[in-house]
Order: C-alpha cells, then sequence, then structure tokens
C-alpha cells in the first residue's frame, strides 16, 4: 500500500469484557509485529465496538487524508470488518473487503 501511496489506518479493538483475548494489557490486543514492521508510521484507531467507526476518530482520520475508498482486512472478517464494511458511516466511501491479506 505504502509503495502505492495507498494510507495504512491501524484499528487497534481494545475492550475489557467476557473475550479476554481483547482485554487492556493482553497478547491478544496487541497490534501484530509484522504489521507494526511495515506500517510503524500508521496512525491507529482504538475501537471498543465490531465497527470500527463506532465511537472512534477512523472518519476524522478518514476525512484528513481526503480518502474516498476503503480496503479493508483484518483478523475477524465475520464480526469486526463485516461491521465496518456496511456501518452507515462507511456509506460515503467506495469499500472492498479484501481477500487475502
Amino acid at each position: 500500500a505504502e509503495a502505492k501511496g495507498i494510507p495504512v489506518i491501524l484499528v487497534q479493538h481494545v475492550a475489557d469484557g467476557p473475550a479476554p483475548f481483547f482485554n487492556p494489557g493482553t497478547a491478544g490486543v496487541e497490534i501484530h509485529q509484522r504489521l507494526k514492521a511495515i506500517a510503524g508510521s500508521a496512525p491507529v484507531v482504538v475501537k471498543t465496538a465490531a465497527d470500527s467507526f463506532h465511537d472512534t476518530t477512523l472518519a476524522a482520520v478518514l476525512r484528513d487524508l481526503g480518502s474516498e475508498e476503503l480496503l479493508i482486512c483484518g483478523m475477524m472478517t465475520q464480526n469486526c470488518v463485516t461491521h465496518t464494511a456496511i456501518s452507515k458511516a462507511a456509506e460515503p466511501f467506495k469499500v472492498t473487503v479484501l481477500s487475502d491479506c
């Protein structure tokens, strides 16, 4: 993405709840080292819900970048990726869910 001039935004799910994988301070909540290595300067949006737009700075970050298109991939396609792609807040963008990333 960076080689093609496509901005990268990392989204981190942090939530206290019944799924301890996402609790603060656990290994599961950390952004993968390989992602940090290739996109270390990318902005990080922290979310607590499946929809990456819900109560986050994602819309503002995208506006600041002048984005018109979203290419989405992630760890939980059946949940977070899908909820972000179909979010009401995603409607101004051309949304593509990447199949292999």
